[in-house]
């Protein structure tokens, strides 16, 4: 099984937390989808697009729970696929939310959640 992983600002996470059927955030509204990653790709997107960010929260999303449909595309032409969530992500597709206090640090619990989800050690 390879679970998504959706990285939010705390702010935007607990505002969202709110809604009691699913998560949105800013780029459902703007993009059409929630972006996403596999277990392989989330370093690289904390150290490339969070790495001044603090006070952050990963969500653990398991697909097959998952309500809204999933795409894997490369719109941004780098030669990997990244899955796109096109609707809201119904919280019970969640099984995890890990705090990140600063995005160019993992902390222990998500390093081993993308560890144990992709086999390799970060």
């Amino acid at each position: 099984m390879h679970y998504l992983f959706h990285i939010a600002t705390a702010h935007d996470y607990k505002a969202c937390a709110k809604d009691e059927v699913s998560y949105t955030c800013a780029s459902l509204k703007k993009a059409g989808f929630i972006h996403c990653s596999l277990a392989h790709q989330v370093p690289d997107v904390l150290n490339r697009l969070f790495h001044k960010q603090r006070d952050m929260a990963c969500l653990v999303i398991d697909p097959l729970r998952l309500m809204a449909e999933v795409r894997y595309e490369d719109l941004y032409k780098e030669n990997q696929k990244y899955p796109h969530v096109y609707g809201p992500i119904n919280w019970d597709s969640i099984l995890e939310v890990v705090e990140i206090s600063q995005g160019n640090m993992i902390p222990p619990r998500l390093k081993l959640i993308l560890e144990w989800n992709h086999g390799t050690s970060y």
